[in-house]
């Protein structure tokens, strides 16, 4: 007799999902490479806030805030803020957790948790939509303005005669 599988039968991909993300978590924990980990922890700043329950991650990836040199650092502070902005719920206790990171030994991490810090506290006020737009455009990837144009005008201004003259362009 031959055993058929149907689509009803099959385990739903949510909760092959939530799996998976819990074995990337747990493989995080002894990530040696950096790199890897901040891939890892963008895709579970995509991916977590989707889940049944989101903070199940959050100790996983607090984790990285206080163990992991500054560049899985600061990667582990943009994933915890994008789960909270996308999960109202969690806002105010990813905000206390990005505090006890706020006087981190290096620059960039320390500006990040200050800016996202700015941006959680104004959209707990659930009425302020600007907040949404604000985290919105703060993660994008697309540059608000030419690079071309800044290049040109910057060597422009370097030959230029005027060293003192502000850009203007």
């Amino acid at each position: 007799e031959i055993y058929t599988l149907s689509l009803h039968d099959a385990l739903p991909i949510s909760e092959t999902k939530e799996s998976s993300l819990i074995h990337l978590c747990e493989f995080i924990e002894d990530c040696e490479y950096p790199t890897l980990s901040t891939r890892i922890l963008g895709f579970l700043g995509s991916e977590v806030p989707n889940t049944t329950m989101p903070s199940r991650y959050i100790r996983f990836i607090y984790n990285r805030l206080i163990l992991e040199n500054s560049l899985v650092r600061a990667a582990a502070v943009d994933t915890l803020t994008k789960i909270a902005m996308k999960c109202p719920a969690l806002r105010r206790d990813v905000l206390i957790l990005l505090q006890f990171g706020q006087n981190d030994n290096d620059d960039e991490v320390r500006e990040r948790i200050s800016l996202y810090s700015s941006v959680l506290n104004q959209a707990l006020d659930e009425q302020n939509d600007s907040a949404q737009q604000g985290f919105q455009a703060l993660m994008s990837v697309e540059i608000p303005f030419s690079v071309d144009a800044m290049y040109d005008c910057l060597v422009d201004h370097v030959n230029s005669d005027s060293k003192d003259a502000l850009l203007d362009r």
